[in-house]
């Protein structure tokens, strides 16, 4: 809502595990649409990327994994 994005039914991607040094990290991604052009443009610090570009940013291991499937599925 905040940013004016209305969501569709959400797809469930396959678990993403990741390991720390003490503990492993289970992420359920979830995949949805927006039905309505959302309104990110108004606030100056954000901006949206194409998923090849927003590789390049510096992310942590767990969602540069998840980028990377999305990427490969597409």
């Amino acid at each position: 809502n905040r940013y004016g994005l209305k969501p569709c039914k959400p797809q469930r991607l396959p678990l993403i595990r990741h390991g720390f040094s003490h503990y492993d990290l289970d992420l359920q991604p979830l995949r949805m649409q927006a039905q309505a052009e959302p309104t990110i443009a108004e606030v100056p610090h954000l901006a949206w990327v194409t998923l090849p570009r927003a590789l390049k940013y510096g992310l942590p291991a767990p969602v540069r994994k998840l980028l990377q499937s999305l990427l490969l599925s597409s």
